[in-house]
């Protein structure tokens, strides 16, 4: 397959295509976050057979599928994931990943709002959901400027920030509320977010009409 042929939706500043197993290398190179608190979403380091067996365990689920987005100049920037896959409701859930170096530069909704053309057009499903953390508000603004609506609230357990001393570090006040303990272990509270097919052809409607203001 050419990489031409590998590509899924063009963004206005990105490209979003087939994830391949370059790709999981190309992964491994990326920055890492250093506040403690994202550090724990740093990509694992992994030895080359272990890039195999992680590349080999996410391409062979039938409920899940991974796209590469890359930026204008080709870099890979982040990647999307589609998981939950379900032919008979036509839906799934979406997880989009960027790369700590290139965060707040807006890859992230170009991305999106290219490949839900692909989403609800060429793979012809019905509703797109995703979940997302009530501290991230760089994210829950990228989500609703797409298009999509919240639909849910709900309390899970934090095994990421697990670790660290949210109700005793400073640093953390601002965001205490959105935790709590349960028991021996952290719970964060997140958002669920929906946009369905009709939200989409809504949205290209709106756009049509305003192109021809």
């Amino acid at each position: 397959m050419s990489k031409q042929d590998q590509v899924v939706a063009r963004g206005k500043r990105t490209t979003t295509r087939i994830f391949t197993r370059d790709d999981v290398d190309k992964m491994q190179a990326w920055k890492e976050h250093t506040d403690p608190f994202y550090a724990v979403y740093n990509i694992k380091p992994l030895t080359p057979g272990e890039r195999d067996e992680w590349y080999q365990q996410r391409t062979t689920k039938p409920n899940y599928r991974m796209f590469a987005i890359d930026n204008e100049k080709g870099d890979m920037v982040g990647r999307i994931v589609l998981w939950k896959i379900n032919p008979r409701t036509k839906g799934t859930f979406l997880g989009i990943e960027i790369a700590a170096g290139y965060i707040n530069q807006g890859y992230g909704s170009d991305a999106l709002l290219a490949f839900q053309d692909f989403y609800f057009q060429n793979m012809q499903f019905e509703t797109l959901k995703l979940h997302v953390s009530a501290v991230n508000n760089r994210a829950k603004a990228c989500y609703l400027g797409c298009g999509f609506k919240h639909t849910n609230l709900f309390w899970t357990p934090s095994a990421k920030q697990s670790e660290l001393d949210i109700f005793g570090d400073d640093r953390y006040a601002h965001i205490r509320h959105f935790f709590r303990k349960a028991g021996d272990h952290l719970e964060v509270l997140f958002h669920e977010m929906t946009m369905t097919k009709e939200d989409w052809e809504a949205r290209g409607e709106l756009s049509a009409s305003e192109a021809k203001e």
